[in-house]
C-alpha cells in the first residue's frame, strides 16, 4: 500500500509547525512506521535542530538535501535530449540517496530519516533563487515532482514535509502538488487565520481532483487568556467552515478543540521533542496534543507514543538542553507565607533567567537554616509587605540579611515591595522596588534589571501554562471566572508550614492532595480553615475554583451538576449524567484548564475515588488518614504556641502574651476551641484569668 504524504503549512511564522513536524514524525516511527521528515522550509531550514541528538552532524553537513536533488536534476536536463528524459527522472527522483537515518532503536522497526533543505555553506543562498517558472516549463519540473512523489509513496509509510511559509511556488508545490494531507498552521491571530483559511481554500479549490485532505489545526495556545481564547476559537469555526471535510458541524467543532496545540514556555528555549520534553499520560500536555494530532492523520490508526522510562528520559532531554555559558547566580528568596503567591512569580522569572534559587519562608523554614543559606547565595531578595514586617520573625530575619549585605563578603540585598504598606525602619534602609503597582512587563524588567540579569534572546515572558504562577499584581483580578468559594476568614492566622506543603504539592507534583486530620481524629484543627485559605490566597493562578461540601455522595453529584451549569455544558436532568459532564470537561481541561476543586469534609474514599475528576488541582479535607493511599497526605495539626498567641491577642482586647500563652496552653491549642474562647473573651470582656478559673472548675 502506497505511503502518506503529509504537508505541514503555515501562513505566518511563529506557529511551531517545524516543532509539530519534529514531534509528529517521531510519534510515528515510536509506532513501527517508515517515515522521511523533509525540510522544505529553504529560506529557513531548522528541523534537524529537533533531531540533533541523534544525527550526525557531518554526515547531514556532506549529504546532499532538497535543493541539490532539484538543481542537479535541472542541470541534467540542460543537455540532455527528450528521449533520456524517463532515465533522468528514475536517476535524481529518488529520495533515499539524499536520506540521513537518526540513530534511535525506535520499537517494532520504525525508523526515522531526515532530509536537509540543503548543504549549508557559500553556494546555497544562490542555489535557492532558482526559476521556478522556468523548471516547470523547459525542465520538466511538474514530471520531477510526480516521479518523487511516487518514489517517496514507494518507500516510506509517511512522509513529512516542513513547507515554508506565505504564498510562493515552493509552497505551492509543497500544499498543492505533492501531498494527500496538508496540516495547515496558524496562531490565533486574525493575520494568521485568515491567511491559513485563504491557503485552505485555494487548495480545494485548484486540486480538488485528488482530493488532498485539509487539516486545519490551531497552534500555540494560550489557554490562560480564556476570554480571546475563545474569542479566537469562534473566529476558526467561522473562518474554516466545512473543513475538516466529511464531518458534521459538531464534530468539527470537537475536532478543532481536539488538535489544538497548547503554548508551553518550556520549549521556547530549546528545540527538544515533546517525548522527552515531559512524562507521558497527562490529556493536557503538548505530547498528548501531538497525539491527537497524528491520530487525525492517519485516520486513528496511530493514537499514542509508547512511554519512556523516567530516567531514560530525563537522561535523554539532558542532550536536548543547552548549557549556559556563564554561571548561573545564585539567589536566595526570603518571604512570608501570605506572600508566596508573589514569590512563586518571581522564581520562575529568575529560573528562566538561568538563577539558582533557593527560598526561605519566614514562617515555616527554621531559623536556623537561614544563616547558611545566605553564607551560600551571592544575593538575597526579601519580598516586603504588611504582611512581612508584622510577622514575629520579621526582625531577626531582617538583621541577618542586613549583616550579610553590609560585610560586603556575602550576599547583596534587593527588596521587593509588593503591596501597599509604608516601610518603616528598619525595612526601609534599602530602597525598595515597588513591583505591585507595575504591570507585569515593567515589573519583569526592572526585577531582572536591580538583579543584573537577563532572559535568554529566545525566551518570552512567563506566561500562566499548566500549573506556572500567574503575575499576582498590576491591578489583575484575584477571582475566579468560575468561582463559588465562600468568604475568608479575616482573623485566620499562621499555618504558614501547612499552606507552604500544600502549594509545594499542588504547584510542583501537579497531583491530588489530601489534607486529612491525623493527630486528634476529630473536627476543630483547621483543615476547612487551610482549604479556605488556600483557596483565597491562590485564587488567581486558576480560573475555576469550586468547592463541593463532600460528606455524602449525592451532595457531591449535586454540586458537580451544578458546576456543568456554570461550564455552560449541554446536559439532560440527570444529576449523574450532568456531574460527568462536568467531570469530563475538567479532565479535558476545556473550558478551563487551570483549575482546583476542594472537597471538603469527605468521609469514605471508596464512595468518592471514582467522581474526583483528572488533570487538575484537587484538595480533599477528610478526618479519615485512608485518603492518603489515594492523594499525597498533608496533616493539620493544632496551633503553634506561636499561633495560639497570636490569634488571641489579635481577637481580645488587652489581653497580655503570658494571658494569652495560658489560654492557649489549657486548650491544647486546637484551634477551634482558641477561636471559641477569643470570641467569648472578647464578647464577655471576662478577664482572661477568670477565664482560665472557669476552664479549671470549682474547687473540690
Amino acid at each position: 500500500m502506497p505511503g502518506t504524504i503529509v504537508t505541514f503549512y503555515s501562513y505566518k511564522g511563529g506557529t511551531g509547525r517545524t516543532m509539530a513536524v519534529a514531534n509528529t514524525a517521531w510519534i510515528l516511527a515510536m509506532n513501527g512506521k517508515r517515515v522521511l521528515a523533509l525540510d522544505w522550509d529553504l529560506e529557513s531550514p531548522g528541523l534537524h535542530k529537533f533531531f540533533r541528538p541523534f544525527l550526525d552532524t557531518d554526515t547531514v553537513s556532506s549529504t546532499d538535501g532538497v535543493i541539490e536533488m532539484i538543481k542537479n536534476y535541472a542541470l541534467a536536463m540542460l543537455g540532455a535530449g527528450r528521449s533520456e528524459h524517463g532515465t533522468l527522472l528514475a536517476e535524481h527522483a529518488k529520495v533515499e540517496r539524499h536520506a540521513v537515518s537518526l540513530d534511535f532503536e525506535f520499537p517494532k522497526g520504525g525508523t526515522l530519516d531526515f532530509v536537509s533543505a540543503g548543504r549549508q555553506n557559500r553556494d546555497y543562498s544562490s542555489l535557492i533563487s532558482m526559476d521556478w517558472d522556468r523548471f516547470y516549463a523547459k525542465l520538466g519540473g511538474g514530471q520531477f515532482f510526480d516521479a518523487l512523489r511516487a518514489d517517496m509513496r514507494d518507500k516510506y509509510d509517511y512522509v513529512l514535509l516542513d513547507s515554508r511559509t506565505g504564498l510562493s511556488d515552493v509552497a505551492d508545490i509543497c500544499t498543492i502538488h505533492l501531498p494527500d494531507v496538508v496540516v495547515d498552521c496558524f496562531t490565533l491571530s486574525q493575520q494568521s487565520i485568515e491567511g491559513a483559511a485563504s491557503v485552505a481554500q485555494q487548495i480545494e479549490e485548484r486540486h480538488d481532483r485528488r482530493g488532498i485532505r485539509i487539516l486545519p489545526v490551531p497552534m500555540r495556545i494560550e489557554l490562560g487568556e480564556s476570554a480571546k481564547v475563545e474569542a479566537g476559537r469562534a473566529e476558526v469555526r467561522a473562518a474554516f467552515a466545512g473543513l475538516p471535510r466529511d464531518m458534521t458541524q459538531e464534530e468539527a467543532h470537537q475536532y478543532l478543540l481536539d488538535v489544538e496545540i497548547p503554548y508551553r514556555p518550556f520549549y521556547a528555549f530549546e528545540e527538544t521533542l515533546a517525548s522527552f520534553g515531559e512524562p507521558a499520560g497527562s490529556p493536557s500536555s503538548i505530547l498528548a496534543a501531538f497525539e491527537r494530532l497524528t491520530s487525525f492523520i492517519t485516520e486513528g490508526e496511530v493514537t499514542t507514543s509508547p512511554a519512556f522510562d523516567d530516567k531514560f528520559r530525563l537522561t535523554m532531554l539532558e542532550r536536548f538542553t543547552r548549557k549556559s555559558s556563564r554561571a548561573p547566580a545564585e539567589i536566595l528568596l526570603t518571604y512570608v507565607s501570605e506572600d508566596r503567591a508573589w514569590v512563586d512569580w518571581i522564581y520562575l522569572v529568575l529560573e528562566r533567567a538561568g538563577c539558582h534559587v533557593d527560598t526561605h519562608c519566614v514562617d515555616a523554614s527554621p531559623v536556623g537554616e537561614l544563616q547558611k543559606k545566605i553564607d551560600s547565595a551571592s544575593r538575597t531578595v526579601t519580598v516586603l509587605s504588611s504582611n512581612f514586617t508584622e510577622s514575629p520573625r520579621a526582625k531577626p530575619t531582617w538583621q541577618l540579611l542586613m549583616d550579610a549585605h553590609n560585610s560586603g563578603q556575602h550576599s547583596r540585598m534587593t527588596t521587593v515591595r509588593v503591596a501597599e504598606a509604608r516601610l518603616t525602619h528598619p525595612y526601609n534602609l534599602i530602597t525598595a522596588l515597588d513591583l505591585g503597582a507595575v504591570d507585569e512587563h515593567h515589573a519583569l524588567s526592572l526585577l531582572l534589571a536591580a538583579l543584573e540579569q537577563t532572559l535568554p534572546p529566545s525566551s518570552e515572558l512567563p506566561q500562566p501554562v499548566e500549573s506556572s504562577p500567574r503575575f499576582p499584581g498590576g491591578g489583575q483580578s484575584s477571582r475566579p471566572v468560575v468561582w463559588n468559594v465562600g468568604p475568608r476568614n479575616a482573623t485566620f492566622t499562621g499555618r504558614g508550614g501547612a499552606l507552604e506543603q500544600l502549594r509545594d504539592q499542588l504547584l510542583r507534583r501537579g497531583q491530588s492532595v489530601v489534607v486529612p486530620q491525623a493527630l486528634y481524629g476529630l473536627g476543630g484543627v483547621g483543615k476547612t480553615q487551610v482549604a479556605l485559605e488556600y483557596a483565597h490566597r491562590f485564587g488567581s493562578d486558576y480560573d475555576l475554583v469550586w468547592w463541593i461540601s463532600a460528606e455524602f455522595k449525592d451532595q457531591v453529584n449535586l454540586s458537580l451538576a451544578e458546576l456543568a451549569g456554570k461550564l455552560g455544558l449541554s446536559v439532560g436532568e440527570s444529576v449523574a449524567e450532568a456531574a460527568a459532564s462536568a467531570r469530563e470537561a475538567l479532565r479535558r481541561g476545556h473550558p478551563y484548564s487551570r483549575w482546583l476543586l476542594v472537597f471538603d469534609n469527605a468521609d469514605a474514599p471508596a464512595e468518592l475515588k471514582d467522581e474526583l475528576p483528572e488533570n487538575g488541582h484537587v484538595l480533599i479535607t477528610s478526618r479519615n488518614q485512608a485518603w492518603s493511599q489515594l492523594a499525597a497526605p498533608l496533616e493539620i495539626d493544632v496551633f503553634t504556641l506561636e499561633e495560639s498567641v497570636a490569634h488571641l491577642r489579635r481577637k481580645v482586647r488587652n489581653i497580655t502574651h503570658q494571658e494569652a500563652l495560658d489560654v492557649g496552653t489549657a486548650l491544647g491549642f486546637l484551634p477551634l476551641a482558641v477561636e471559641q474562647a477569643a470570641a467569648w473573651l472578647d464578647s464577655t470582656g471576662i478577664p482572661a484569668q477568670d477565664y482560665l478559673d472557669l476552664l479549671e472548675g470549682p474547687e473540690t
